[in-house]
């Protein structure tokens, strides 16, 4: 629960536990957090030295300018969800949706559905948001497909095979599509 809430203050009691036993080698885990869409402006930061590797959403990392900076200079994933965002009022215009600056500065960001049944959305209607509401190029978005593998939490063996296949699946896509883009 975002709002009203410090992430540093509520979430403590089950990060930082999990974090000290990660990095005293008693597991091995993978840590996430939605932060950002709601609350506090520095729930991203927070979640950041709690030790989230990724967080969900982020849309408010834009007004914490010592957030931003940290994250940008972590190279910290962040899943971006459009249409959640809307649909929840955080950001009513496509247009302003800080996930196109965040990306321009080399922020591995990456699209997400948030919860597909909850808000009636899917991976393709995000980008359709995308490409319709903002400036995005081809180049973007393919750079945010490839994101999402690479930040995943899979395997490297599965990353390296998603990845191959995404490969080859955009090679197809830009042959088949360079016959309108070519300038006669």
């Amino acid at each position: 629960n975002e709002t009203n809430t410090s992430a540093l203050e509520t979430g403590q009691n089950i990060y930082i536990p999990i974090l000290d036993a990660i990095n005293d080698g008693e597991m091995s885990i993978h840590r996430t957090m939605h932060a950002g869409e709601l609350g506090d402006i520095r729930n991203v930061r927070d979640a950041m030295i709690m030790g989230a590797e990724r967080v969900g959403h982020g849309v408010l990392l834009w007004q914490d300018p010592i957030g931003l900076e940290y994250a940008r200079r972590a190279s910290l994933p962040i899943e971006i969800n459009l249409y959640s965002n809307y649909r929840l009022q955080v950001e009513e215009d496509f247009s302003k949706h800080p996930f196109l600056s965040y990306l321009r500065m080399g922020m591995p960001v990456s699209l997400s559905t948030d919860d597909e049944g909850m808000f009636v959305t899917d991976i393709v209607n995000e980008c359709v948001v995308a490409v319709t509401y903002t400036d995005i190029t081809h180049a973007e978005v393919k750079q945010m497909a490839y994101n999402s593998l690479q930040t995943s939490f899979a395997d490297d063996t599965l990353k390296t095979s998603l990845i191959e296949k995404l490969d080859t699946d955009f090679t197809q896509f830009e042959s088949d599509w360079s016959q309108y883009t070519t300038v006669k």
